[in-house]
């Protein structure tokens, strides 16, 4: 039985647009903007940007061959090694579990500005069966509500933007001074240190960009050519990008990097507060800080919502290709894949139950590790489209026949691979010059050990190898 296709193209459209909007954005962006020097941040953003943007378009092209067959795991398998495939299928899997708990720990600071006085893990653990619910059922309950938060979310930012403007034009009274008149570069430090800021940075902001290949789960439940979804892919990011980049911008004009409510300090007394909240307060108006915090616990049930549904399809997927246990496959007389959900349920339940042990330590590691899990995914994705692109030309196929191509190949992969050296070797050089603590440096390297050992045990037990060029099957 195969999923059946419930999403409408305006469902399709807008959701993708609103998975990429959520604790990265309205909570995560407190980190990326406590670091004092604005050139840095704006500099990050844009390096990270065009890697994104290459990845779409890497991820249009095997996609549009495809359409509606495959998915991360099975690109691994067919033009890397079937090893790296089931590694790749498991790893987008443990991410969105991750992030899954990020968004509802995340949603324990909003409830905390309401409620101060009650532990944030009952939220969380209230919020994780709430989603769980809207999941169970039906997945056309996913598509309306996920189309009208989408809605919301877009909204919100546009509000946000004709706020912050006024802000910038004075047209509210603060007392802090903008950032505008900061330097670029911060002339204090070394290189070396603006280097390190630098990956930080971009892995703070690639985790805000997690969730923008989801647009290929839901096409797989949306009836949709491969020429719409080919023209829908680079609109989106770039609105995505604009969202982000402007948002940031803003926020790193308005809130001074001293402000005691970002998260500067893990373990900071403070009470931690979304930036946009504190963009509001500003305003001198006092129901729309409330207000605002309203909206970013529906952004953030979203979020964990759009993440309960990736989770599930793709571990719905790899049992159907006999990457996971059978039962996993299991679907519903609605089409829901509902064994798939609830052992992602139990797996998201049990992160947010670590929160436990230290709340805010646990959080800021959680981050890391989902960050260094959603590069994994990106470097899979970049490697099986370099594979893919070969293999195809080198068995005699042209380029014209594709539905949609990467025009920018080989710069796109050039640059990825590049940016992908600079994240991950760079932070081994960083942590023993002492710009990077090691406990951050181990937790961000996790993801990336439990992904080579997934590989490598699959690798031995099944006596896989890589696949060759000429072996390579098209269609």
């Amino acid at each position: 039985m195969n999923l059946p296709k419930i999403f409408k193209i305006k469902h399709f459209k807008i959701i993708s647009i609103g998975s990429s909007i959520g604790t990265g954005l309205f909570i995560i962006s407190s980190k990326v903007i406590s670091y004092p020097s604005s050139g840095i941040i704006f500099i990050s953003c844009l390096l990270l940007g065009l890697m994104v943007y290459f990845l779409m378009n890497n991820l249009g092209e095997l996609s549009t061959y495809s359409l509606y067959k495959n998915s991360f795991s099975t690109y691994g398998s067919k033009y890397v090694d079937e090893a790296f495939g089931f590694a790749l299928g498991w790893n987008y899997w443990y991410n969105w579990v991750i992030t899954i708990a990020i968004d509802l720990i995340s949603a324990q600071l909003v409830m905390r500005y309401w409620f101060p006085m009650i532990d944030g893990w009952i939220w969380s653990l209230i919020f994780l069966v709430l989603i769980f619910v809207l999941n169970f059922f039906s997945t056309k309950g996913f598509c309306k509500i996920e189309y009208l938060f989408s809605i919301m979310k877009i909204i919100t930012i546009i509000f946000f933007f004709v706020i912050s403007l006024l802000i910038i034009l004075n047209f509210f009274q603060i007392k802090e001074q903008l950032r505008f008149s900061n330097q670029i570069l911060v002339e204090s430090i070394s290189i070396f240190d603006k280097l390190s800021t630098m990956i930080n940075i971009i892995i703070l902001i690639g985790f805000s960009f997690q969730g923008i290949e989801l647009i290929i789960l839901v096409s797989k439940e949306t009836k949709i050519s491969r020429n719409i979804i080919a023209n829908t892919i680079n609109k989106i990011f770039l609105l995505i990008f604009l969202f982000y980049f402007i948002s940031i911008v803003f926020l790193t004009l308005i809130i001074p990097h001293t402000d005691c409510r970002l998260l500067t300090n893990y373990t900071s007394s403070y009470l931690v507060v979304s930036p946009f909240t504190i963009i509001f307060e500003k305003t001198g108006l006092i129901f729309i800080p409330s207000f605002m915090n309203i909206i970013i616990l529906i952004v953030l049930l979203s979020a964990g919502n759009s993440g309960m549904y990736a989770s599930t399809r793709i571990l719905y997927i790899l049992s159907c290709e006999g990457k996971a246990p059978k039962f996993l496959s299991f679907l519903s007389k609605k089409g829901v894949p509902q064994y798939s959900l609830i052992f992602t349920f139990l797996f998201s339940g049990l992160c947010i139950l670590l929160s436990l042990l230290e709340n805010q330590i646990v959080y800021s590691y959680l981050i890391n590790i989902s960050a260094t899990t959603g590069f994994i995914a990106w470097f899979g994705i970049m490697l099986c489209h370099y594979r893919f692109r070969k293999g195809y030309i080198q068995n005699g196929y042209k380029l014209k026949n594709l539905s949609y191509y990467d025009k920018f190949y080989p710069i796109s992969t050039i640059y990825n691979f590049i940016l992908f050296c600079f994240i991950f070797l760079g932070q081994y050089y960083f942590v023993f010059k002492k710009s990077m603590t090691w406990d951050t440096f181990l937790f961000n390297e996790i993801g990336i050990l439990i992904f080579l050992i997934i590989w490598g045990l699959f690798k031995f037990f099944n006596k896989t190898k890589i696949i060759s060029y000429k072996d390579m099957k098209f269609f």
